[in-house]
């Protein structure tokens, strides 16, 4: 800081006047660039983000700052940030951060971090299944490559945790899967019908003597 005399003096009768004038310089504020956020995809690319630590992420213990938050379109969106903010931009939302000295908002530092909404894991399952009643199980696949795999029938036993299951019983099934993606777990779960087929019965020949 500086400190500066002003003196203002009547150009008359050299009457003046003296005050201090102090300067004082304000560094713009240190921050961290956040992370970033990633969700699993709730519906259309919109999910529900926890914003809850994020101020102390960027400034930690510092006191004195004021944060501020601007969606892509730079409308404040400060009194959105909380615990279950959703996104405002489906699949990818980049959120700006204005942090100011609170005794000089003429100095300030920007960053800007994303929303990422991860896609939930898809396969390729039918909605029905057919299966003889001679045959004793029905062997499906899907993909090898997820990290998990929940088969369950619909008495809640569950029959596999592998990409793979063998269906006896005839009822309704479930599958839930799983991928880690971004750091972050996504499941999706999909279900489905085993049917079995009764063998036909015959129940009276009709004949005739051979003719033309």
């Amino acid at each position: 800081q500086e400190v500066l005399t002003v003196r203002v003096t009547n150009s008359n009768t050299l009457c003046f006047s003296e005050t201090q004038l102090r300067l004082i310089t304000s560094e713009k504020p240190n921050i961290n660039t956040p992370l970033d956020k990633y969700a699993c995809d709730e519906g259309n690319g919109f999910s529900t983000f926890d914003l809850s630590n994020l101020e102390t992420e960027i400034i930690s213990n510092q006191n004195n700052l004021n944060v501020y938050y601007f969606d892509s379109s730079d409308n404040e969106i400060t009194s959105l940030i909380s615990s279950s903010y959703n996104n405002l931009q489906a699949w990818n939302e980049t959120i700006t951060v204005k942090v100011e000295n609170a005794f000089s908002t003429m100095c300030f530092t920007e960053t800007s971090f994303n929303l990422i909404v991860n896609e939930l894991p898809e396969i390729t399952i039918e909605e029905n299944y057919f299966l003889c009643n001679l045959e004793p199980s029905l062997s499906i696949s899907v993909n090898p490559n997820l990290n998990s795999w929940e088969w369950k029938y619909e008495d809640g036993t569950i029959i596999s945790n592998s990409f793979q299951a063998n269906l006896i019983e005839a009822g309704n099934y479930s599958l839930k899967i799983s991928e880690i993606k971004n750091g972050i777990q996504c499941e999706n779960v999909y279900e489905f019908e085993l049917i079995r087929s009764v063998l036909p019965r015959i129940e009276t020949v009709e004949f005739q003597e051979l003719s033309n």
